[in-house]
Order: structure tokens, then C-alpha cells, then sequence
């Protein structure tokens, strides 16, 4: 069992219990496509209740492959974990799941609480004595992220990065006092198009519907200097490149990005992490000294 820079079909993520007869210290999940998919409907029917001030979660009825302590001697959810993180992405072969400590009463009324704001934990109870069995909060959007910064580019991973990216900045646009729907921003990147010139255009559509930027034979490097200047391109000159590739930060690409008018001050946020759905090997940092402000691109797993 070791802890994995990539994603993998398992997280181990810290936890504990309330029992005087069992010691826990961590989870195992097992992200299998079929949670994927689930999670993300169930993200979807949370975001719903966004503007409800009255809601604070929903429960849903799932639960972990189990909760573990750590073999007599060691220390596995440490090994596995870095300093500051409540969970990660582990190897791991159904024999060393087999050979983990269990607890000794059996749990029911498992339940995965998922909040409007994408944050989650697992929680049991013991069957007779009803202690307690949960692990820590996480940021399920995030851990979702980076499932899909490392999926291969399909039609279902669109669709799939568009609901978690639109859940993350509250979309509810009302229609009527007795009916709301889920208000999506809709992207999208090709090639190079012959017979157009390098720019880009921002516009604000009529009747105050949102807000649309267009981006046209734009360089990689171009597209996120647009995206971190928000709007006023950072020059090339005050971009530091440290990258094993540097000639594919140099692709031609268009772009496009539509976002509706209850979501527009998230606009550029929404075009960095588009960017980031489409390039996930690069890892964009800002740091400004005095009035200059600078984008470094880095490796991502450097």
C-alpha cells in the first residue's frame, strides 16, 4: 500500500470513532466508475438546493470498502498521506485490504453526507451501542478534479467536468416562483482554423443572457496569459517557462466559453480551470512584485 501521485480505483482518507472498543484511523474508498458516476448525479441534485438557506447537506445511503487501524507496528495512513492531507490516492491488491484490522462490532446505517458546498464524509453506527465510525470532511470537487485532469478526453468526460466545474460556483438561475434549473456554462477547444487570424473577442450578450469570450489560433501559453490576466493578456516577456516540453505550450488551439449572467464573476476562474481540465500537466503560479505581475508554467509534477 503506498501513496500514488496519480489518480488510482482507491483513497485513503483519514477517520475515527467514538467506541471504547475499537480504534479506526483511516478509510478505504474504492473510486470505480460506476461512484464516479453516481457522485456526480448526486452532485447535481444537491446543487439544486443551492439557494436554500434552510439546507445544509442530504445523506445518501453508501459507504467506504471499510475503516481500518493500522497494523501493530505500523503506521500506514502516514505512509501513505503527506503532511497537511486528509486523504490520497493509494496502490493497493485485495490481499492487503484482506490483511487490515477491522472493528470488532459490526457497523449499519452507513451514510455519505455530501453538503451544498461539495464537502463530504463518510459516518456508521455500531448496530447496538450506536458509537460513532466517520472520517474527515473532503472537498469531494476537488478529489473529482483530479480524477478528471488524468481521464482521457471524451464526450462523457466533457459532460462530467461541466456539471462538477458549474456545481463548484452555484448555478441556480430562477424561472419562476414555483420551478429552477441548473444554469450550465457551456465550453470548448479545437485545432488551429485556417482563414482566421490570431485574437480573441469578449462580448456580453444581449439581454443581459451572460457573457461569451472567443479565442482564435491562440498558442497554449496565449490562452492561459489571457485566462490569469483576466481579460488583459499577460505579456510573453513576463512569462517564465520551466517546462521538459516548452514546444507544447507553443500548440495553436481555439477556444470558446459561454457563462450565463449568474455566473460572471467567476468568469475567468471558470476559463483557468477549463484550461486546466484541457492541459493538466502544467501547473500555472502568479506572483507579482511591485506592478509587474508574472505568470511561471511549470510541470505539473515537478
Amino acid at each position: 500500500m503506498k501513496r500514488s501521485k496519480k489518480p488510482t480505483e482507491y483513497v485513503m482518507i483519514k477517520a475515527s470513532t467514538t467506541s471504547n472498543e475499537d480504534t479506526v484511523e483511516f478509510a478505504i474508498l474504492h473510486i470505480s466508475p460506476k461512484w464516479i458516476e453516481l457522485t456526480l448525479q448526486r452532485l447535481v441534485a444537491i446543487s439544486e438546493f443551492k439557494a436554500n438557506m434552510g439546507l445544509n447537506h442530504h445523506c445518501f445511503w453508501d459507504e467506504p470498502i471499510g475503516y481500518y487501524s493500522n497494523p501493530a507496528g505500523k503506521d500506514l495512513s502516514k505512509r501513505s498521506s503527506e503532511k497537511h492531507d486528509d486523504w490520497a490516492f493509494i496502490t493497493l491488491d485485495l490481499e492487503e485490504i484482506d490483511a487490515l484490522s477491522v472493528p470488532k462490532t459490526s457497523l449499519n446505517a452507513h451514510q455519505f453526507m455530501i453538503t451544498k458546498d461539495g464537502i463530504a464524509h463518510y459516518k456508521a453506527y455500531t448496530k447496538y451501542s450506536k458509537e460513532r465510525f466517520e472520517t474527515v470532511q473532503f472537498n469531494l470537487l476537488k478529489l473529482i478534479t483530479k480524477l478528471l485532469k488524468n481521464m482521457k478526453k471524451t464526450r462523457l468526460t466533457f459532460l462530467m467536468a461541466t456539471i462538477c466545474l458549474n456545481f463548484s460556483y452555484g448555478q441556480m438561475n430562477e424561472k419562476s416562483e414555483k420551478q429552477s434549473q441548473l444554469q450550465l456554462f457551456q465550453y470548448g477547444f479545437s485545432g488551429f482554423k485556417s482563414g482566421y487570424k490570431p485574437g480573441f473577442k469578449v462580448k456580453n450578450e444581449v439581454g443581459n443572457r451572460g457573457k461569451t469570450i472567443i479565442v482564435r489560433n491562440y498558442t497554449v501559453e496565449q490562452l492561459f496569459a489571457i485566462a490569469y490576466g483576466a481579460g488583459s493578456p499577460i505579456s510573453h516577456e513576463r512569462v517564465i517557462i520551466d517546462v521538459v516540453e516548452p514546444k507544447k505550450l507553443q500548440e495553436i488551439r481555439c477556444y470558446k466559453l459561454f457563462v450565463p449572467q449568474n455566473q460572471v464573476t467567476n468568469f475567468y476562474t471558470i476559463m483557468q480551470q477549463n484550461l486546466g481540465m484541457e492541459f493538466p500537466d502544467y501547473k500555472i503560479t502568479i506572483e507579482r512584485t511591485d506592478d509587474k505581475t508574472f505568470m511561471i508554467i511549470t510541470d505539473e509534477d515537478t
